[in-house]
């Protein structure tokens, strides 16, 4: 019994970390990016009345709770002007979000994320080369 009360535990920590305000509206920018792979550089775009460090410890988080996964391009196939780390769902962090309602939107949130204003800059993030491409 202490063993399904321990998941039961974890389970609502995990959630507690998703359902954070910013961390979720992350996660919303994540699964409607067309690449399901964003950058820092993108989310400091987007969500502008948030700094960059918290948005990047917000990233963290979510990767500490294998929410999501970070990825880097290798050395030899990074350019100079574009990034080089991506965030996106981890397959655990996907089972998790769909386990609990929180994917049923993902069309919506691909149109919300295409309509979105982007500067040259941030468009040009979201064409960069991802590593699984």
């Amino acid at each position: 019994m202490a063993q399904i009360h321990g998941g039961m535990a974890e389970k609502r920590k995990r959630l507690q970390v998703v359902l954070q305000e910013t961390r979720y509206v992350i996660l919303q920018y994540v699964i409607g990016h067309p690449k399901e792979s964003i950058t820092l550089e993108e989310l400091d775009h987007l969500i502008p009345d948030v700094s960059r460090s918290t948005i990047h410890s917000h990233l963290d988080r979510l990767v500490e709770a294998d929410v999501l996964e970070k990825q880097e391009l290798p050395s030899e196939s990074r350019q100079r002007d574009l990034p080089h780390v991506f965030y996106q769902l981890s397959d655990d962090g996907e089972e998790f979000l769909e386990e609990h309602g929180l994917l049923e939107s993902e069309e919506t949130l691909k149109e919300f994320y295409d309509k979105i204003e982007k500067g040259e800059k941030a468009e040009k993030y979201e064409r960069a080369p991802r590593p699984s491409e």
